[in-house]
């Protein structure tokens, strides 16, 4: 695995680090959220840009990364992933997401020389389908897994949720500025989030690998490695301008949606799929986190779809 660690206080250009996985997490002192995972790093493959979860780092995505690998041999796949979205100063959260958009794009443009196949899950889903509507140039498609796609009758209700200051009470927002975010060096972090409800369905090594991706150890004690403040405002500045996007993907598209997830319902999807006629869709077992929870069948629900675009 290739690590591309780009100093924002120094302005300095990325260097490229070659580091193994037990090495990279115990690493203490690097800038985590501008680390770019990059899988294979041969140019010459079809590259597949991922954009996690909003409070799940890319590296708590190796088994659906392996999955990948492992389904589309010998077509060989290199992908690239931004560690952690609106983290960096120069791409400040703002509402809708703006600068996240943003942010995908210029990460594909400097770490890929072609069009890449855009993959993202529940807030990295929208923002690459947003992206890939902004920049359709440098996607050959898309797969878009459970986005919170705030649209039709219920985004008018989630748009005024927010102007009235009241969007707290219907996200995850208030629960996570209750979250812990200190430990004792002798503390089982992974014993503390594998008995928590969001994880109850993970695939194991799913929440080994967020565990070493979130934790590093500062003055004595372990830590997360993202902002809670961060995350928090991720769900306070949720889009409710989809509906501004509508007929402009111009890429194949294909949009993912857990059978049980409470995110992505039908009351959201049926006025999307109206607004992206030529989208398809599928579902995935499992809930809105389904990448997680069952990465192998994530990656077979879209393995015809990526086989045609590679």
């Amino acid at each position: 695995m290739v690590i591309i660690n780009r100093d924002y206080k120094t302005c300095k250009q990325p260097k490229l680090i070659s580091i193994d996985n037990n090495e990279l997490f115990n690493i203490t002192d690097t800038l985590w959220h501008y680390n770019v995972i990059v899988i294979n790093g041969d140019q010459s493959m079809t590259t597949i840009n991922f954009v996690h979860a909003n409070g799940f780092p890319a590296p708590t995505y190796n088994v659906f990364f392996e999955q990948l690998q492992e389904q589309f041999t010998p077509h060989s796949l290199n992908i690239i992933a931004k560690h952690q979205y609106a983290h960096d100063p120069m791409y400040p959260l703002v509402d809708h997401w703006s600068n996240q958009v943003t942010e995908v794009i210029e990460h594909i443009q400097a770490h890929a020389n072609e069009p890449v196949i855009g993959i993202g899950h529940s807030f990295g889903a929208v923002v690459t389908y947003m992206a890939a509507c902004k920049a359709p140039q440098l996607f050959k498609g898309v797969v878009l897994c459970d986005p919170p796609i705030m649209t039709g009758l219920g985004g008018r209700f989630i748009a005024l949720l927010k102007r009235l200051g009241l969007i707290d009470y219907i996200t995850p927002a208030k629960r996570t500025l209750q979250r812990r975010q200190w430990w004792d060096l002798h503390d089982d972090m992974r014993t503390y989030f594998a008995q928590k409800a969001l994880f109850k369905d993970f695939h194991p090594q799913c929440i080994d690998d967020y565990v070493k991706s979130v934790s590093v150890i500062k003055s004595g004690k372990k830590t997360l490695t993202y902002d809670v403040n961060v995350e928090v405002d991720i769900f306070r500045y949720m889009p409710t301008n989809i509906h501004h996007f509508y007929n402009r993907c111009e890429v194949p598209s294909l949009l993912l949606t857990g059978r049980n997830t409470t995110v992505t319902m039908p009351m959201f999807v049926k006025p999307f799929l109206k607004g992206n006629p030529s989208m398809l869709h599928e579902y995935v077992d499992g809930g809105h986190l389904f990448v997680l929870e069952k990465p192998k069948k994530t990656v077979h629900s879209m393995h015809r779809f990526i086989t045609d675009l590679i």
